[in-house]
C-alpha cells in the first residue's frame, strides 16, 4: 500500500523517517544514514511487504540502470541500511528485499 504523497513522516512500530528533513529515529535514537542509505530505507517503507531486486533499488534510488553506473566505475550494490538487531528489511534469498514493519496510521 502506498501512502500518501503528501505524508512527510513515515512512522512504523520503532523507526520514524521524516522525509524533508532527511532524518530516521530507530528506536528513539537518531539513526546516522549516508543519504544513499536513507533512500533506499525510504523507498522499501514506502511499500511494506514488496520485494525488490537489488537494480530496482539502484534504479529506484539512483535513477539510472546499474550498468550505466558500471560502465562509469560507479556501481555500488543497494544494500539495506544497518539498523542492528531487528532490522525491519530483510533479505528475502534469490530475489532481493523487502521492508517488514506495518505502518502506523
Amino acid at each position: 500500500v502506498e501512502p500518501p504523497a503528501t505524508k512527510h513522516t513515515l512512522t512504523f512500530p520503532g523507526l520514524e523517517l521524516h522525509l524533508r528533513k532527511q532524518t530516521v529515529k530507530w528506536r528513539g535514537q537518531p539513526l546516522h544514514l549516508t543519504h544513499l542509505e536513507f533512500f533506499t530505507l525510504a523507498y522499501l517503507a514506502r511499500h511494506p511487504g514488496w520485494i525488490f531486486t537489488q537494480e530496482q533499488i539502484y534504479e529506484a534510488v539512483w535513477h539510472e540502470f546499474p550498468e550505466a553506473a558500471a560502465d562509469r566505475g560507479q556501481y555500488h550494490q543497494p544494500a539495506p541500511p544497518k539498523m542492528g538487531l531487528g532490522n525491519p528489511i530483510r533479505t528475502v534469498p534469490h530475489s532481493g528485499y523487502k521492508f517488514e514493519l506495518s505502518p502506523i496510521t
